[in-house]
């Protein structure tokens, strides 16, 4: 995380230090098996378990900083008390965007493909500068704000998913963030059950089209109607991609289940196992367009990009 001290960080959440000033640029994990010497553990309860049961082992690995919703009493560590910590979370995440000025923010979502495309291009962006994106699927209000504090001074590039089970769920997350480019892969029957219909599905990924900040860029699939359908509503500048984009595949083949083939006369062969996975190549390509980055280094990039999510054997589009 960027450089704060420990009474800024109370001061931003709404909370109360406990303990010792200092200034913290370690880590932020909620997880205290990823606490490591430095951190901030942030003590989030839950269904089965409370993250205040695990602040003591988070400092044996060496978390000299918590925030809780309870005051620790004699605990050895720094604490900040804070009537809601989820809430005190997403606060410390917009805090730390807005101190990062030149930060390009890449929102991602879809109702498939956001995980494999993030890996793709988490790949591909690191080649021009240090670039955060979430570990596995962190797609939602604990997740999404963890990455965010990944971020560093030294960050250009974030990337972060979206995911949603209700509408407002995405307009609600893009709102700690200025999206500079908001991308939205593909409207399919996914968590169809929890939306009613795949139009309130398309009308809860476009939330995120809608967030973009002053001068930013929609990038959009072309494998659905309702994607099609944003590009035509989407303020500012459009970037498609898929049978009917700019960035489109031609002359694909597979080479023992890897995909081959050619976009704009550039080759590309993926180490991603499936047909599918053009599709999230294809995206890729476009946000990457969208941030004017050579495309010579980008193809080479995408040529050396590997899976990095567990469980990754996704298809982009129903």
């Amino acid at each position: 995380m960027i450089a704060m001290r420990a009474s800024e960080i109370a001061e931003v959440v709404g909370g109360r230090l406990y303990g010792a000033d200092f200034l913290f640029c370690g880590s932020v994990v909620m997880d205290s098996r990823e606490a490591e010497p430095g951190s901030l553990f942030v003590a989030l309860p839950g269904e089965h378990v409370d993250g205040h049961d695990y602040v003591q082992a988070a400092v044996g690995s060496g978390a000299v900083l918590a925030l809780v919703a309870r005051d620790l009493g004699a605990a050895e560590i720094s604490s900040i008390v804070v009537p809601d910590v989820g809430v005190a979370l997403i606060r410390l995440a917009a805090e730390v965007c807005a101190r990062l000025p030149h930060l390009i923010v890449v929102g991602i979502t879809g109702s498939q493909g956001k995980t494999t495309t993030k890996d793709m291009l988490l790949q591909v962006l690191n080649q021009f500068d240090e670039t955060v994106a979430p570990k596995d699927s962190f797609n939602n209000e604990i997740g999404l704000p963890l990455t965010i504090l990944k971020c560093t001074q030294k960050t250009k590039y974030l990337v972060l998913e979206f995911g949603a089970t209700h509408i407002g769920d995405i307009e609600k997350l893009a709102s700690i963030a200025n999206i500079d480019v908001a991308v939205v892969l593909v409207v399919g029957n996914a968590h169809v059950g929890e939306f009613g219909s795949v139009e309130n599905i398309a009308q809860a990924k476009f939330e995120l089209v809608q967030s973009l900040s002053d001068g930013g860029v929609a990038v959009l699939g072309t494998y659905d109607p309702h994607t099609i359908d944003m590009a035509l509503r989407a303020p500012g500048q459009v970037v498609t991609f898929g049978p009917h984009g700019k960035i489109h595949a031609e002359k694909m083949s597979l080479i023992d289940g890897e995909p081959t083939f050619l976009v704009h006369d550039q080759k590309i062969h993926l180490h991603f196992t499936g047909a599918h996975q053009v599709a999230n190549a294809e995206a890729t390509l476009a946000i990457c367009e969208a941030l004017n980055l050579d495309r010579t280094q980008v193809v080479a990039g995408l040529n050396a990009a590997r899976p990095l999510s567990k469980w990754r054997m996704e298809r982009s589009f129903t």
